[in-house]
């Protein structure tokens, strides 16, 4: 079972959109998969057509209290191999609440020992900050992939993510991969984004996926309609472009 966090601490740049949309096209290649949505937002599990209001027990329970079991928050989707663990905005709250327990960095880690075995990949849509809940999503996971605009700032804010990945190797003893950065929401046809680009692979090299997210409405479409790209159009690019990026990651060693 592989864990990647989906992670960037700067909100807008196509995280919860790759989460969902990746989970759905890896599905549709047959694997298993699990996301998980830890954002307070609860954009993903939206994303997906679940209402977290209808919901008995969402991830805060799973984070709140330890003896909540991952198939008491799990819930299907519209496709067959994909399941959704569902936040709710009560998440917001819990890095106070879990202030002072010592078990707080590895809860996830430890309920999903539950479900090891059940799927091919668990994929973990982060909230845009670099607490608690991230902290838990990053110690539950073997690899990340960064989404990213083509913009200068989007490169600088690499630096305090890295930092939290070193951290979390040197003193928690927990190595996690960077899996690849991926840009979304290019533009080919702007110079600036070309040149960003080319910055983005002479830093990044072989970690930056090849595929690039096009800025496309038919994913702001399907985020409203609440499916994944490929349940709202298909052929679309937006389609397109994910299902490269499930292969890549797919084939990824």
């Amino acid at each position: 079972m592989r864990s990647i966090s989906i992670i960037n601490q700067k909100g807008g740049i196509g995280k919860t959109t790759t989460a969902i949309n990746l989970s759905a096209c890896l599905a549709e290649l047959g694997q298993r998969v699990l996301l998980i949505d830890m954002d307070s937002q609860a954009n993903a599990s939206i994303g997906l057509n679940v209402d977290p209001d209808t919901l008995d027990k969402t991830v805060y329970d799973l984070i709140m209290d330890e003896k909540t079991k991952v198939s008491e928050v799990r819930r299907r989707t519209m496709m067959e191999t994909l399941d959704l663990l569902p936040a709710h905005m009560n998440l917001a709250g819990c890095e106070v609440r879990l202030a002072g327990r010592n078990s707080r960095p590895y809860i996830l880690r430890n309920a999903l020992k539950e479900i090891n075995g059940d799927y091919d990949f668990v994929i973990i849509d982060c909230p845009p900050s670099l607490g608690i809940l991230s902290l838990n999503a990053l110690l539950a996971s073997s690899d990340i992939i960064i989404p990213t605009e083509a913009k200068y700032y989007a490169i600088k804010g690499f630096d305090m993510l890295n930092k939290m990945i070193s951290t979390i190797h040197q003193q928690l003893g927990h190595q996690i991969n960077l899996m690849g950065v991926l840009i979304t929401m290019f533009d080919k046809k702007t110079t600036l984004h070309r040149i960003l680009y080319h910055e983005i692979k002479q830093t990044f090299g072989d970690k930056l996926f090849t595929t690039l997210i096009p800025r496309n409405i038919t994913l702001s479409e399907a985020e409203l309609y609440r499916k994944p790209v490929i349940k709202y159009s298909a052929n679309s690019p937006g389609a397109l472009h994910y299902r490269h990026l499930a292969i890549e990651v797919l084939l990824h060693d």
